[in-house]
């Protein structure tokens, strides 16, 4: 079961490991109200070489304490198939602003098997603390306030980061940031691998730009007291230099369209299966003459 969890932990950070805003500023979000896609994930172990589990993700405007806001809601289940071995059902939702991606409200609600988990992060405005609730069937509960603030992301707001930022500028350098999930915090480094055509599955074809993402424990020793009921990661979901490969859609809306990744038991992948309701015409991609 303890792989199992991993692997699914994974399929929702393989698809939110990107970019600190704080590097650089926001010019454009490349998403609107009514974007809708969902994400197949594929899983290779041994004689294990299937499709087992989906995350279909809505996107709808709304005001939050009074900003106009993008509400994120991702659900995550297994195939009927699966669901015989290990059936997951979990919900990840976040709220940040629409202008600039600031986060604002993190929930994810987590069923796997006989594990569960829920944490609840709240970013206090004009302040650089986040009211954090954790409950995990596996740990005692946390309930406290870190004080990292806006340097500190949530999984989802991260592709929506990562979709906002020019990937000209990640051409030069790496970029680098601190996110966390449950009591963990991790530090997140990206970096730019090229442009390439990529075909995908049940989709098509595809001009994306290639990125690596790798995942290490929380650099340094120094942690205030209530950053010091948090952990580092100790033990790696991920592999490699460059733990996992995305690949954008080239084009305004900068669709994360498909992943590649090790993880401690076999190896994963996930595709888009369906992309509605983008903000710009999806020209990346490459129609048959």
């Amino acid at each position: 079961m303890r792989y199992f969890r991993r692997l699914v932990l994974s399929i929702l950070t393989l698809t939110t490991l990107f970019i600190n805003v704080n590097a650089q500023t926001i010019k454009d979000v490349p998403f609107q109200d009514g974007e809708n896609t969902t994400l197949v994930v594929h899983y290779k172990w041994g004689v294990i070489n299937a499709d087992i589990a989906e995350v279909s993700i809505q996107l709808t405007e709304e005001v939050y304490n009074n900003e106009n806001c993008i509400h994120v809601l991702a659900h995550a289940s297994t195939y009927p198939f699966w669901d015989k071995f290990f059936k997951v059902r979990d919900i990840y939702e976040a709220i940040f602003t629409a202008d600039n991606v600031e986060p604002r409200y993190f929930h994810r609600d987590v069923n796997e098997g006989n594990y569960s988990a829920q944490n609840f992060y709240h970013w206090k405005p004009n302040s650089n603390d986040v009211d954090i609730k954790v409950t995990k069937s596996t740990r005692p509960p946390l309930d406290s306030t870190l004080n990292v603030g806006r340097e500190l992301y949530d999984l989802i707001t991260m592709v929506y980061h990562a979709r906002s930022v020019d990937f000209e500028e990640l051409e030069k350098k790496p970029i680098n940031f601190v996110c966390a999930i449950d009591k963990n915090l991790m530090d997140v480094q990206l970096r730019f691998m090229g442009r390439e055509e990529k075909n995908i599955k049940d989709l098509g074809k595809f001009n994306t730009v290639k990125v690596g993402a790798s995942v290490t424990a929380r650099k340094g020793n120094e942690k205030s007291d209530v950053e010091s009921n948090f952990s580092v990661t100790k033990e790696g979901v991920f592999k490699g230099k460059d733990d996992v490969i995305i690949w954008f859609s080239d084009d305004s809306n900068k669709v994360p369209l498909t992943f590649r990744s090790p993880v401690a038991v076999g190896s994963i992948n996930g595709r888009m299966v369906k992309v509605d309701g983008t903000k710009y015409p999806l020209t990346s991609q490459l129609l048959d003459e």
